[in-house]
């Protein structure tokens, strides 16, 4: 099995930025078309979140469980063969001299995504993207707009 690459690490967390970035621009409007334009983004943000995970982590999932593109199934993989593998929110403190090592301050997740909220995020976000059922409930743009706020804000 090929080693962890810091090559592609970088590559993904450079697409997060740019996703993130988008999503913001993206969420400033309230019709359906930016909000379901939003919760694409956020979704794509979410899988970029869960293959950092399985870039990391690549030798203790199967054949299967790596190739899996569903960033919850992904999750749950993870939840079943390590125990921590979550991006967890902290505070670097960058070293002063070279032979100092950065100290990681943990934040917690009251600002943050948890991963009960990740799972529930993505499922949601992937329900806005289809077209609406013109037989089925409406969707009420300005209540999805709130709760994709809430998971984009946290």
């Amino acid at each position: 099995m090929k080693s962890f690459s810091k090559e592609k690490y970088t590559l993904i967390v450079s697409e997060l930025r740019d996703r993130i970035l988008s999503a913001e621009v993206l969420a400033s409007e309230k019709n359906v078309v930016f909000i379901e334009s939003t919760a694409l983004q956020i979704r794509k943000i979410l899988e970029l979140i869960a293959y950092l995970s399985v870039l990391v982590n690549a030798e203790k999932l199967n054949h299967t469980e790596r190739s899996e593109y569903h960033a919850s199934k992904v999750v749950e993989a993870l939840i079943k063969k390590t125990t921590i593998f979550y991006p967890l929110p902290s505070h670097m403190i960058h070293p002063s001299s070279q032979t100092e090592q950065p100290v990681l301050i943990p934040l917690g997740y009251q600002y943050a995504l948890s991963q009960d909220n990740f799972r529930e995020a993505y499922k949601f976000c992937g329900s806005v993207l289809h077209a609406q059922h013109p037989l089925k409930k409406d969707l009420k743009i300005e209540e999805v707009f709130k709760k994709i706020g809430k998971y984009w804000s946290g």
